[in-house]
């Protein structure tokens, strides 16, 4: 199901996870989580609460991976694009232990760990390496998914069929393009809706429906079938179409995401937070002066 990047995608199997592991994205990732020896950050990290040994450790990962960016001063580009990828990938590894550990982990404590990470990377660069806080972390899953959907197109586009990995990169393709689909039509990512800029690409060539036909390898029936089932409206890109149309809701029992997945939003300098037990308002300073 590739649960380690994130992914729920149904009837995924060995094999096919094995193909999705190795698109360019993943392999980020999988850099992040294989730091190899960190202790050298284990005093920057023991003020880290609650005292839940995978946190601190992540604690330590984190601070290991911005370390290791490539060097804004000379490699601006790349530097850039990791720290997007660091970005995503720290609220999801949280998140993921949020869920493992439920009501252990609350904003503040959130906010107390980002705060190590912001300061290690403000010595490097002078500048907090997370500058907006979002804490709905169901929100940053999705910005997540599209944001490497972006990064792999490449990839996926170089195949031809048949190809031995044409099935699981369609599966993938098929997940992606849910989220694709409700960010058009519900957020508007591509009429007036500039929030979406940093994890969304309006260029017509990423629609996944093109990728699908050409990943589907099957009878050309099916092919239209699809595209009668899950076809994102230009008309409605353009700000001319029927909202009410092809109306992507996301379930996120369909996917098999996780249903407790914490909540939080940032309010000024404190941060508020949502889950299915209540809601609490918690404010602490971002950063530190």
């Amino acid at each position: 199901m590739m649960s380690q990047h994130g992914l729920y995608i149904p009837n995924l199997t060995s094999e096919e996870e094995a193909i999705l592991k190795a698109l360019p994205a993943f392999k980020i990732y999988d850099k992040f989580n294989n730091t190899g020896d960190t202790s050298k950050y284990n005093g920057s990290c023991e003020t880290v609460s609650p005292n839940i040994r995978e946190f601190k450790n992540l604690c330590t990962k984190f601070l290991h991976n911005i370390k290791n960016l490539p060097d804004y001063n000379h490699d601006r580009g790349n530097h850039n694009m990791y720290s997007k990828y660091l970005y995503y990938w720290i609220f999801h590894e949280i998140n993921k232990i949020s869920i493992a550990n439920p009501n252990k982990i609350n904003p503040s404590d959130v906010n107390s760990f980002l705060i190590i990470g912001n300061t290690w990377y403000s010595d490097l660069y002078h500048a907090p390496f997370i500058k907006e806080f979002n804490f709905d972390f169901d929100e940053l899953k999705e910005q997540k998914y599209l944001y490497d959907y972006f990064k792999n197109f490449n990839a996926l586009n170089e195949i031809t069929c048949p190809h031995i990995k044409s099935r699981a990169y369609y599966k993938y393709v098929d997940f992606i393009n849910k989220f694709y689909t409700k960010k058009i039509q519900e957020k508007q990512c591509c009429i007036w809706n500039f929030n979406c800029k940093p994890y969304f690409d309006c260029n017509d060539k990423y629609n996944p429906q093109y990728l699908f036909y050409k990943l589907k390898c099957g009878p050309q029936v099916d092919t239209l079938r699809w595209k009668q089932r899950h076809l994102t409206l230009r008309l409605y890109r353009e700000g001319n179409g029927n909202d009410n149309e092809h109306h992507a809701t996301l379930e996120t029992d369909e996917y098999g995401n996780p249903l407790n997945s914490l909540s939080f939003s940032r309010i000024l300098e404190g941060i508020s937070s949502t889950s299915k037990y209540g809601s609490s308002t918690r404010k602490s300073k971002l950063l530190k002066e």
